[in-house]
């Protein structure tokens, strides 16, 4: 039987899909499915609607209302999938003690990603618009959509194995680069969407196959017969993410997206293909050279494909498919039954602890932690200075302008992150729901089964959630905040 995760680990748990994680899994899986499939149906809905204005119906405001209720589940169902995998991360990988010298050693960044800094995590909430952007201090927010975010955290600015800074830096470059697609597009020049890939074993490691792709794709920019090809084709710029998925039957899959940039449309012609199948043959030829020394192959019709990006009215709704090929690996499943993300992999081994996922995610986070998912070409995002560059660190570490609603001492932070359900995700939804400080700690107190009291050190200051002091207690949580 598949087991949870549990107190003491993987091996130690409760069982039966009756368990939160699993659902929170499952859940996931099901949005991120309507999530791949939604961006195209944008472009349908685009082409169907009309240019004449009507006045919104009780249907129509109802499904506006079944929408947003779908667009929060999924948020919740992803937020409670990085809390799952996070808290997951930080038993294999944080902190451990030196049996042998009694001594403390870091792990990696991710081990220790979402803790606290210091002795209270602030839980803040910001009014945004329909961008995502928080409403300045002064303006109307009646109405606005509010998020609530945790200040006083540790980020690691890992795009690869932390859910959490992944989908926050992942979420980022996806909008930078629909940005700078859509600005070329709209300055008359082309643009493609390609595909890499190569033969991959079942039994071989994340590592070795992984270290392969980016090797090839790595020679084939050095190699002169690419700087040709960009000359034929007046290549401006472009930018490479790395996926990998895994199944039982094929083993790790590693492929590469690319979106090329060209001073102007290529031609297409439905007999031959035209300029964009010539373009194609001549990407594959250069591929395949540079895998082929690696001792593998490329599938002669699907190894490297070639997809106009164009803007025939529904460019953002296209580019929007595109950003989610590209690089929200974050939001996809696996293309074919039993086939698996890397992201789904690492939410399974937390939410289930089947032995053979652990082992798969630990081999996932080894392979991936340090590696580099997204290169671009010399210039890419100044192309069109519609990009604020920034560092995957600077993103993940960026808070919306918010107002304090109260703050959590240590222990009651690191209590919830460390709960068998997703109270960090429930607490972040009370905050945005309006509830006072006062509900959220008698709430908190419930689901963590402590007597939990509201510290109010005075006007002007921010209420503190702790643990009720005991007779036993002492030091610091016997004190209130100064």
């Amino acid at each position: 039987m598949r087991r949870g995760l549990g107190k003491t680990g993987p091996a130690n748990v409760a069982q039966g899909p009756e368990t939160w994680q699993q659902e929170a899994a499952a859940r996931l899986a099901h949005h991120v499915r309507s999530s791949e499939t939604g961006a195209m149906g944008e472009v349908e809905a685009h082409q169907r609607t009309r240019t004449v204005a009507t006045l919104p119906t009780p249907g129509d405001r109802a499904r506006v209302d079944d929408d947003e209720r779908d667009r929060e589940a999924r948020r919740r169902a992803r937020s409670e999938a990085a809390e799952l995998l996070q808290r997951a991360n930080w038993r294999w990988f944080g902190p451990r003690k030196d049996r042998e010298t009694g001594e403390w050693k870091t792990g990696p960044r991710p081990g220790t990603c979402g803790r606290a800094l210091g002795q209270s995590v602030a839980v803040n909430v910001a009014a945004i618009d329909d961008s995502g952007k928080a409403l300045p201090p002064g303006a109307e927010t009646t109405g606005a959509a509010r998020r609530a975010q945790f200040n006083g955290v540790e980020t690691c600015g890992n795009p690869n194995v932390c859910l959490k800074c992944g989908a926050k830096i992942r979420g980022r470059r996806a909008a930078d680069t629909g940005r700078v697609i859509k600005a070329h597009l709209a300055g008359g020049g082309g643009a493609y969407f390609v595909t890499a890939t190569m033969s991959h074993e079942r039994a071989e490691a994340a590592g070795d196959v992984i270290d392969d792709a980016m090797m090839a794709w790595s020679t084939l920019l050095s190699a002169g017969g690419w700087r040709l090809l960009k000359n034929a084709v007046g290549v401006v710029g472009f930018i490479r993410t790395t996926e990998v998925t895994h199944s039982d039957a094929n083993g790790f899959h590693p492929h590469h997206h690319i979106a090329i940039l060209t001073a102007a449309p290529m031609g297409i012609d439905d007999i031959d293909g035209g300029q964009v199948e010539w373009f194609r043959q001549q990407l594959d030829r250069l591929w395949s050279t540079q895998v082929t020394k690696l001792d593998r192959h490329v599938h002669p019709d699907i190894g490297v494909t070639v997809v106009p990006i164009r803007d025939d009215n529904g460019i953002g709704a296209y580019v929007s498919k595109i950003e989610l090929e590209l690089v929200r690996s974050d939001l996809k499943t696996g293309r074919t039954s039993g086939s698996r993300s890397h992201w789904q992999i690492g939410i399974d081994a937390a939410g289930r602890g089947h032995p053979q996922d652990v082992a798969l995610w630990h081999e996932v986070f080894e392979a991936m932690k340090g590696r580099r998912y997204m290169s671009t070409s010399n210039g890419f995002w100044r192309l069109y200075n519609v990009v604020d560059e920034k560092t995957d660190d600077e993103i993940a570490a960026e808070q919306l302008q918010a107002a304090p609603l109260v703050e959590l001492d240590r222990h009651v932070y690191e209590t919830a992150a460390r709960a068998a359900a997703p109270l960090l995700t429930e607490v972040r939804s009370l905050a945005e729901s309006g509830v006072t400080p006062a509900l959220l700690a008698s709430v908190l107190g419930r689901r963590l089964g402590q007597a939990l009291e509201l510290v109010d050190p005075g006007p002007g200051e921010v209420p503190i959630i702790r643990k009720t002091p005991t007779a036993g207690d002492t030091g610091n949580q016997r004190k209130d905040k100064q």
